[in-house]
């Protein structure tokens, strides 16, 4: 992932079997999860850290005009 602007997220840049399943496609541009602003790829660390495995989490991610909540289990690192 790769930070845009503090205004407008941090933009995907590769995607894992897993986001893939989930929805996330390259170029897409995640604005928040768990309803918590995502403006850096510091931000989005911080709030992933938090996480256990197997939680369910919201990623809030804007692809083109559209803006969509997409659905994700997180995994044991």
């Amino acid at each position: 992932m790769r930070s845009i602007t503090p205004d407008l997220g941090v933009v995907v840049i590769r995607v894992d079997a897993q986001a893939g399943a989930a929805g996330v496609r390259p170029g897409d541009v995640v604005r928040e999860l768990n309803n918590m602003p995502v403006r850096t790829v510091g931000d989005l660390v911080q709030l992933a850290d938090r996480l256990r495995a197997g939680e369910h989490v919201a990623l809030l991610v804007q692809r083109g005009r559209t803006a969509t909540y997409l659905a994700l289990e997180t995994v044991r690192r």
